[in-house]
Parts: structure tokens; sequence; C-alpha cells
């Protein structure tokens, strides 16, 4: 059944390729490819009834497996504006967290009362996040009680998807029209022209790996594939463990490690990263690579997921979901038009379009969406984004770790766990509010009912 899955994985993607390249229609509409290829395996597999079991493992661990690619990458030197992405992205996981658990308290309490208190959450696992968390995590809470936790909160990434693809359009065609492109990158931009400066060790760099005795690409994928077989025998051998104690609490512990696989992974991927380092083994390696190779299994994750997704739940609890998408419709738009016009101090656009792109779709779309205006790349927006990423993990972590306190609550009548995470969703905003204040200072105060700040 997996080569089957694979095969129409694979297939449904080449097709959709195709047909965006000929169907005007498709092509206009500027949807991902992943994306579009997910939904007409959701039409299939939802009419032939075909098991979803297999999509569920492809998305489980091709996600593992882009995190370690990423991870992977060297760690470059940062700056106020690598932390001033951190700040950016962490207001988005703080607002939309607080006010999804708001809303999704009232939807849950007054329309639907089988539905966990915790239902907000979705929005900022679905949006910020994105799949692998929401998929992950979302069978963490089915668990605890949250039923359809996974299915849902891979759809609110699906709207994800569909939010950045389309509002990413529409907030370049309104920056070309309120000038806010010309007026960043005709000041700013020729400072970026300067050609980086040759290694001091040209020779030793270019026969640090020969492409002749083994394909340059299949040496990486092989380390990502070492470390992620590193990271399963650990969590099997942890898990044997636990189960081994005979306490019942040990034992439900399990599925909880198991969620956060990507967090293990990351961290094994760290470990390798620095002792490649440390022997000097790490100069075979190229980040462009790791790139490639998170994207590719990135593309698998959206389509498998998307596939899998069951419409009887979608149709069911629909209103919530509706309400859920409007509020990070305008989270990940207004809020954060206001903020990051005030947060940077140059290629403001550039690095806003970033952050809108990872803030309600993935890193791939964010990147789509920045080569409009950018198409090769010349704005700092990605690499100071790219070295901001070991921030956004660390810090994402104690979030991570509480969430699915917010989802008993309802089972055994106690809202402690709950307004825990209100609690520090909120926490998140004030911080990165302060943050935005001392990177902006006096950009704060210029035009507070402006969306937009002109510099």
């Amino acid at each position: 059944m997996l080569i089957l899955d694979l095969s129409l994985l694979s297939a449904a993607m080449l097709v959709m390729t195709l047909l965006r390249r000929y169907v005007p229609l498709l092509k206009a509409l500027r949807v991902p490819t992943a994306l579009l290829a997910g939904f007409f395996l959701l039409i299939l597999y939802e009419t032939q009834q075909l098991p979803t079991t297999t999509l569920e493992s492809i998305t489980f661990h091709c996600f593992n497996l882009s995190f370690i690619a990423i991870i992977l990458k060297r760690p470059q030197k940062f700056g106020s504006q690598v932390i001033a992405n951190s700040t950016a992205v962490f207001m988005q996981y703080g607002l939309q967290g607080f006010f999804g658990l708001l809303v999704g308290y009232l939807v849950a309490s007054m329309v639907y009362p089988e539905l966990s208190l915790g239902f907000g959450i979705l929005l900022p696992l679905g949006f910020a996040l994105g799949p692998g968390p929401a998929f992950s995590l979302g069978k963490t809470f089915e668990t605890l009680g949250f039923e359809s936790a996974a299915t849902m909160g891979i759809f609110m990434s699906s709207i994800g998807y569909l939010v950045a693809s389309t509002f990413g359009i529409i907030l370049i065609q309104w920056a070309k029209k309120k000038n806010i492109l010309d007026l960043t990158a005709n000041t700013l931009l020729p400072q970026t022209d300067a050609k980086p400066s040759p290694s001091k060790n040209p020779s030793k760099e270019n026969n640090a790996h020969d492409s002749s005795l083994f394909d340059v690409l299949s040496l990486h994928v092989c380390l990502v594939f070492i470390v992620y077989g590193i990271n399963y025998a650990f969590l099997t051998l942890l898990t044997s463990g636990l189960n081994a104690t005979g306490n019942p609490a040990l034992s439900n512990l399990t599925e909880t490690l198991w969620s956060l696989s990507f967090l293990f992974s990351a961290l094994w991927a760290l470990v390798t990263r620095g002792i490649l380092q440390k022997t000097g083994a790490m100069r075979a390696f190229q980040d462009q690579h790791f790139i490639r190779i998170s994207g590719i299994t990135m593309d698998y994750v959206i389509v498998a997921s998307v596939a899998s997704i069951s419409l009887a739940v979608i149709g069911k609890y629909w209103f919530g979901l509706l309400l859920l998408s409007l509020l990070g419709i305008f989270l990940v738009t207004l809020p954060l038009l206001w903020v990051c016009s005030r947060l940077f101090k140059n290629f403001t656009f550039f690095r806003t379009l970033m952050i809108f792109g990872v803030s309600s779709g993935t890193l791939t779309i964010a990147l789509a969406l920045l080569r409009i205006v950018d198409p090769e790349y010349k704005t700092p927006a990605i690499s100071d984004y790219m070295y901001s990423m070991g921030f956004n993990f660390l810090f994402s972590i104690p979030l991570i770790l509480i969430l699915n306190t917010a989802v008993p609550s309802r089972i055994n009548g106690d809202l402690r766990g709950f307004f825990i995470v209100l609690f520090v969703c909120l926490a998140y905003v004030v911080v990165c509010f302060l943050l935005t204040f001392l990177f902006g200072k006096k950009r704060i105060f210029q035009q507070p009912g402006t969306i937009w700040l002109k510099k």
C-alpha cells in the first residue's frame, strides 16, 4: 500500500504541474501545485473510500525528514534584523494562539458542546506551525479526547496555504500600487550587489567531495536518513523502557513523545551538525542541497496531509472552522502589516512577505511569493529569516510542550490548562510587542492609525 500511495502522490503532483502549465485558470490562481494535487487526491480517496493510514505515515515521516534537513544547515551570524524576524514570527504565534483559543472557547461552548474547549488552538497549529505539527500534535490531542483533531488541524493548514497563495498575490499588488516596493528597492537594493569574497582555500573547498564517486545530493540524503534513524532508534528504546516500567502514566507518555518526534529529530540534527563542524567534515555538505531535500519532503507532506482529510468531519464542524479561518486571515494581514512596517529598518516589504508566508503557509510558499518581487533573491529577507530559524525553534519549544494542556479541560472539568496556554500566548504577544518597541523606536508612534508606515 505504501508504494501505491507514493505513486499516487507523485502522479498527482506531476499531473497538476502539467495542468498548471497548460490551463490558464490554474496558472492564474497561483495555488501551490502540492496543494492542488492534495485536493485532487482528497476527492479520489473519498469517492473510492481508500484507506488513509499510509498517507498519515507519509506525512509523519516526511515532516521529520524535512525538519532534519533544515536544522542541518550551517548556523549563521545574526544581528538586530534576525531578532526582528523572530519577533514578528512569535507575535503571530501569540496572536493566533490567544485569539484562536478565545474564539474556539465560544464556539465549543455555544455551538458544539461535544467539542474540546481547546478547539481554537488549531489556528496557530495549522497556520503558524504548519501541516507537520498540526498532524503530529493533532494525533496526541485525539488521545486526550479531542476527536478528529488531526483532520481539522490539517484542514486549517490547507486553508493557510490558500490564504498564503491568494492573499500573498493581493499584498504584492497592493504594495506595487502604494509604491512600497519601489521605495524599498531603489534606495536600498544596490547595497546587496557586492560579490561574496572568495574562499581562502578554494582548492580545499572544491575537493571536499568528489561527485564522480558519489552523487553530492545522495550524500546529503544519506546524512538526513542517518539522523532520522538515530532519532527513531532513540524514541523506540525510550518508549520501550517506559512501557517496561508498568507505570500507566509513563506508558501514556509514549504517545506524546512520538508526536514530538520532530523536536527530537531537530535535537539529533543539531548534535550531528556540531560533530561534523568540530571534525571539519561539514565542508563536504552544502546548504542548498539540504534546502532542496526539505522542499521535496515538504511537498509530500502537503499532498499526503490534504489527501487524508475527512470531508465528513469538516462538514460537521464547518462553522467553527470558518470562524477560525476568518480570524486567521485577519491576523496575518492587518496586525502583521502594522507590526512589520514599524519593526524592520530596511527591505521592509520583502521581510514582511516572508513572515506572511510562513505565518499562514509554509517556507516553500513564502519563498515562492518572495521570488515574484525579488526574482534573484538579492534582498536579505531569506538569509535573515533562515538565520532566525534557530531562535524560532528554541523559543517555540515551551509553547509546543504545553499546547496539549488546553485540550482535556472539558473531560476532567479543569480549566487550568486552558488558561495556562492562553496566558502563555498572551505573554508571547506582550514580549514581542516590547521588542517591537525596542527595535522600532520612534516608528511605533508615527501614524499609529496607519496600517503600513512608509519610511
